[in-house]
């Protein structure tokens, strides 16, 4: 019987033998629960999906195909890892069928998700709206973690201001002079074109979304390409979040404004006024993370009388790590690499880029949403986790 088999299926898993069993061994750099694993190997069996097995019980894994590569990746989540203490699991068939894990539904104008069959969160594509964004986003409660508005805009005890600022979203203020951030008559919009991918799975389910930012006027500037990936976990939520900017068009410069980038707005009764907490990898609290750098943010307050949050996790390799943070005690925190005139006080720095025409800049996060405050949740962890993974390696093929 599986260790923790809600973590991954809603049955016992059983395992066949291939002709050829692959060992993997599992090297943590840190002690975690619930941590996500990949290795890309070269794909010599046929199914989506295995086993790995060990003698503590067996976890599914899902192979990734979308790089489109002779290797692919294969993924699974270890329900348990202890620094410092190798293991090794072997790669079997998979011969029961697994629960429903991460699904996938595409409507006319957003993309349902749920996890387990509870729901999660939407895709939200519509041309509508001025930008593409996730919303609802759902507790481990299963109540909303951020503000409706101004997607709902009679939600009582709810704060109407911003109403760009839309749930989950990714945008930016001065992108070739033109403001994408804000929603005027001068604004910028981000239009969906098509969807690379969509997968549903046991371990994750990916959305992968191409879209093109283009001005008022109807001049393209740049292209995106953003990738959620959504893990089937127990403690909380984990989603992969990447975004890819392409300069297809010609040179794109990033201007230097505090108005961006990847970002949430949350529930109106997590915000500081109201209980809630803003806090950062380097200890900092409340109106102190504004500005700062650091490798995570998080905001954690009650909702419906239960204490939950969200944190963002800045990758090592994104651009400018460790990033700036546009984090305000209102509600709104975002990652922001570019602002440096307004987050050292000094009209002298300059942080702006330029992506040059053909080039394309990256852009790598991991969102977590949790109950209890970050303490509680072991944010911390689940972020060092993310940055220094398990190291996995074949140890017999």
């Amino acid at each position: 019987m599986l260790r923790h088999p809600a973590i991954f299926v809603l049955m016992v898993v059983t395992c066949g033998t291939l002709a050829a069993d692959m060992v993997l061994e599992i090297r943590p750099r840190h002690s975690g629960q619930n941590v996500p694993c990949s290795i890309r190997i070269k794909k010599v069996l046929s199914p989506s999906l295995v086993c790995l097995v060990n003698e503590t019980g067996a976890v599914i894994g899902q192979f990734d195909s979308g790089e489109g590569h002779v290797e692919e990746v294969l993924r699974w989540v270890e329900p348990s890892v202890e620094k410092d203490k190798p293991f090794t699991r072997r790669v079997s068939a998979l011969k029961d069928t697994p629960g429903p894990g991460v699904q996938l539904r595409k409507g006319e104008a957003k993309v349902e998700v749920t996890i387990n069959n509870k729901p999660f969160t939407c895709y939200n594509f519509s041309r509508a709206a001025p930008k593409p964004y996730c919303w609802p986003v759902m507790a481990p409660t299963g109540k909303p973690i951020t503000r409706a508005y101004p997607m709902i805009k009679d939600v009582p005890g709810e704060q109407h201001d911003h109403h760009h600022h839309r749930s989950w979203f990714f945008t930016f203020g001065s992108v070739n002079g033109t403001n994408f951030w804000s929603e005027t008559e001068k604004s910028g919009f981000t239009r969906h074109v098509k969807f690379d991918r969509l997968v549903s799975g046991p371990v994750f389910g990916e959305i992968v979304a191409r879209n093109n930012w283009v001005t008022r006027a109807g001049k393209k500037e740049l292209e995106d390409v953003r990738t959620y990936r959504f893990y089937n976990v127990k403690d909380g939520f984990l989603v992969d979040w990447n975004v890819v900017l392409l300069a297809t068009e010609g040179p794109v410069k990033m201007g230097d404004t505090k108005e961006g980038m990847a970002s949430f707005r949350v529930a109106t009764s997590m915000i500081q006024k109201n209980g809630g907490t803003l806090t950062n990898s380097e200890g900092d609290v409340d109106g102190k993370c504004w500005g700062k750098r650091a490798k995570w943010c998080d905001v954690s307050g009650k909702v419906d009388g239960v204490t939950v949050g969200v944190a963002l996790f800045d990758h090592p390799t994104s651009f400018r790590h460790p990033t700036y943070w546009h984090a305000r005690t209102y509600g709104l925190f975002g990652a922001n690499p570019f602002g440096y005139s307004y987050f050292l006080h000094d009209k002298t720095k300059d942080g702006s880029y330029t992506i040059a025409k053909g080039d394309k800049l990256r852009f790598t996060y991991r969102v977590y949403i949790h109950r209890g405050d970050a303490a509680d949740a072991k944010v911390a962890e689940k972020y060092i986790n993310y940055a220094e993974p398990p190291v996995v390696t074949i140890v017999h093929q």
